[in-house]
Order: C-alpha cells, then structure tokens, then sequence
C-alpha cells in the first residue's frame, strides 16, 4: 500500500512539473525542485526492496531462479512467496515441472493471475532447461528480467545494466 500512495505521489508530481514547464516557463526554478523532490521519492521507493531476492535464495539453483523471475512477471514478491514453497515441493527439478499436469499446475499458480499462462511458460522453459540451451535467453518465457538476472547471479556478471530497479538496486548496494 505504501509504495501505491509512493507511485501515486510521484506520478502526481511529474504531471504538476510537465504542467508547470510548458504552462509557466517562468516558474521554471520550481520546475526544477520538483524534479529533485521526484528523483528522490523515485529512489525511496526503490529501497523498500525484500531481501534476500529470490535470486540469491535459489543461486545455486539456475532453473529455480528462473522460476521465481517467470512468476515475479506481473506480480510482485510478497504474492509469490505465498506458492513459491509449494511449487518448488511439488515440483523439485525440471523435469518434474515438465511431466507437471498443466491444469494442476495452473491451480498451484492462481493466486498470482494469469495461472494458466504462466503454467503452460514454466512447463515449456523447464523442457528447454532439460533439453539444453546455450544463452539462456532461448528458453520460452525468459525476458529482460530473467535474463539480466541469469547474468548477475549465475554467470557472476556484474557489468549488466538492467532496467529493473530492484535489480539496479541490488547492484547498488552489494
């Protein structure tokens, strides 16, 4: 709820700066103090990150922290620790996931939305992680995320520049 009212806020504030530099050229200091006002809301909010990340829970396991980044896709962490422990019981390996009936697997993941989509994405990324791939961005469902994540983590490559902020954040801090 909090980083809501936070986004809100923000929001609110870059229309009233936008308004304000093209209605009212010569308020143009207060244009600028707005701008540093949303600079830091922006990154206030960016420190309310959950850590350990699954990242790091699952490092020594690359096709769990995949997982994790498929079910992070349009929800947010506290949501899918609620099922994480469960699917990961269930389903231990890839090749679980892969033999997984998909309309269970589907019932596992509503909690998160869009279930049967992410079931029928995790099932076909685990065949590929069974099957091998050689950059991981050949599995199916993996994105920007994932990706950039793949390479922080598991091949220790700290020179990406992600556009997520928790990921931005986390290469901050650490």
């Amino acid at each position: 709820m909090k980083n809501m009212v936070w986004m809100v806020m923000v929001l609110y504030l870059t229309y009233l700066a936008r308004y304000v530099q093209q209605r009212y050229w010569f308020i143009y200091q207060m244009n600028l103090k707005l701008k540093i006002v949303i600079i830091v809301m922006q990154n206030l909010m960016i420190r309310h990150i959950i850590r350990p990340l699954l990242q790091e829970i699952y490092q020594p396991d690359g096709w769990k922290m995949l997982t994790c980044c498929m079910l992070l896709n349009l929800t947010n962490r506290k949501q899918v620790d609620t099922i994480r422990d469960e699917l990961f019981k269930r389903y231990p390996t890839p090749k679980d996931m892969m033999k997984a009936d998909q309309s269970e697997l589907a019932e596992l993941l509503k909690p998160l939305g869009l279930y049967n989509r992410r079931a029928k994405s995790l099932k076909k990324m685990s065949e590929g992680y069974v099957k091998g791939f050689k950059s991981v961005d050949e599995l199916y469902g993996i994105g920007q995320y994932a990706k950039d994540s793949w390479e922080i983590f598991q091949n220790n490559n700290r020179k990406v520049n992600p556009t997520d902020k928790v990921l931005m954040e986390y290469l901050r801090v650490t």
